[in-house]
């Protein structure tokens, strides 16, 4: 993907960078994983940089076989679907700092800017209040299966998605944020107060998402 970018920055003269979220940025794409990222700019765009960001759009989803590797997700750009397909990275810091909500702070956490694989501090700490917390735990319950509905790696308590909202939750509550997107780099910017319990945590998320994945190229199905 960046030499396919730094081919189309020298043909169109535009710099676009792309901001990668979610296992995207942790590295940890798997099967049925989607592309979640925003476009930035250092530079108030131009048409040139939309035309680039199209581009890019098509070749993602263009393959030989007619079927694409991955879904593309741009929800998480400010203000969802209505919002621009790009923006300055500048205009993207001061949206999450003055008028994001507190679950788009939470999907930005995770976070690395693709060609100079790092992830940014993009917003300062914030005190959570309970409707803070509310909105959240709200979210993942909707996401998290009933307690008696069929064992799902993914979606039951206790599953993937409940360790990663429970680690991001906390960073965000305690103001902290991690130099590393991956599950292992949520734990460490916890704190190692307890290293063999940062451990089995990490040790035990890597078992059900390889088995997840496993499952997934087997029978479709988790």
């Amino acid at each position: 993907v960046k030499e396919w970018i730094a081919d189309l920055e020298q043909k169109t003269k535009a710099r676009l960078d792309i901001l990668t979220l979610g296992k995207w940025a942790g590295r940890e794409m798997g099967l049925k994983s989607d592309l979640d990222f925003v476009f930035v700019t250092g530079e108030a765009p131009e048409e040139k940089h939309f035309k680039m960001a199209r581009r890019f759009i098509n070749f993602l989803h263009g393959s030989a076989s007619g079927q694409t590797l991955y879904q593309i997700d741009l929800r998480l750009r400010p203000t969802g679907h209505a919002g621009p397909l790009l923006m300055t990275l500048e205009d993207l810091r001061a949206y999450l700092e003055t008028k994001s909500k507190t679950w788009e702070r939470q999907a930005y956490l995770s976070n690395r800017l693709l060609k100079e694989n790092q992830t940014l501090r993009l917003f300062s700490p914030r005190p959570m209040d309970v409707e803070d917390k509310n909105s959240l735990l709200d979210i993942q319950n909707r996401l998290l299966l009933p307690i008696h509905d069929k064992i799902d790696i993914k979606k039951s308590r206790g599953g993937l998605i409940h360790t990663e909202f429970t680690l991001q939750i906390s960073l965000l509550r305690r103001g902290l944020f991690p130099t590393d997107s991956s599950l292992r780099g949520l734990i460490e910017a916890l704190g190692r107060s307890d290293g063999a319990l940062c451990e089995r945590l990490a040790a035990n998320y890597a078992f059900l998402r390889a088995h997840q994945q496993l499952l997934i190229l087997l029978s479709d199905s988790s």
